[in-house]
């Protein structure tokens, strides 16, 4: 009922920044240079002083479950778990249609991945580094993007957002709703120099 509702936001804020720590402490330099102790109150700082993300936290939105998915894809591929990349994959294109988003990620983890072969063993591996966790996330988004209940309308959102970035965001006559207007450098700095320096 609305209790339920109001108290969604609450658990998906949760869930983003859990998620968030989840990327930030897998498998890389940064979990190795500072300690469980240090690093936690240095996210939290990060997240507070994030003003843009804290207005998030108190949307029931669809692209704010998709948040908690990126960062979940994202600590999958760090710890090479193709499972996960599957299933967080499948929930972000269940729940958000930016699918090119995780698919980014997807894209610069299987370049790599091809790098890191080429340096190990002196020859491009392009096929490994495909049947890594890349093939798994795009299987994840497939079948996420098919079983939405929008399709195929989110195929259409996608597409349309994807035009607006990619063609009109320049252009002076812009047509769409203010959310998708590129900002400007003052602006982009005012809204996340803390974060930035951080």
């Amino acid at each position: 009922g609305d209790a339920a509702v109001l108290f969604l936001p609450s658990v998906l804020a949760l869930a983003m920044v859990a998620s968030l720590v989840m990327v930030l402490r897998s498998p890389g330099p940064a979990a190795r240079v500072l300690p469980f102790g240090v690093f936690t109150p240095v996210v939290g700082l990060a997240v507070l002083l994030q003003s843009y993300l804290m207005i998030r936290f108190g949307m029931l939105r669809p692209h704010t479950l998709g948040i908690v998915a990126f960062f979940l894809v994202l600590s999958a591929l760090l710890r090479g778990s193709r499972a996960g990349v599957f299933l967080f994959s499948s929930l972000f294109a269940l729940s958000y249609h930016a699918i090119y988003l995780p698919l980014l990620l997807l894209v610069a983890d299987a370049g790599i991945r091809a790098f890191e072969s080429r340096r190990e063993s002196g020859r491009w591996c392009l096929r490994a580094s495909l049947a890594s966790p890349f093939l798994y996330g795009v299987g994840g988004l497939l079948l996420g993007t098919v079983l939405s209940p929008s399709f195929p309308g989110n195929l259409a959102m996608t597409w349309r957002h994807l035009q607006i970035a990619l063609f009109e965001a320049s252009d002076g006559a812009l047509n769409f709703g203010v959310e998708l207007h590129p900002w400007s450098t003052s602006i982009f700095l005012k809204v996340h120099l803390a974060t930035v320096i951080l």
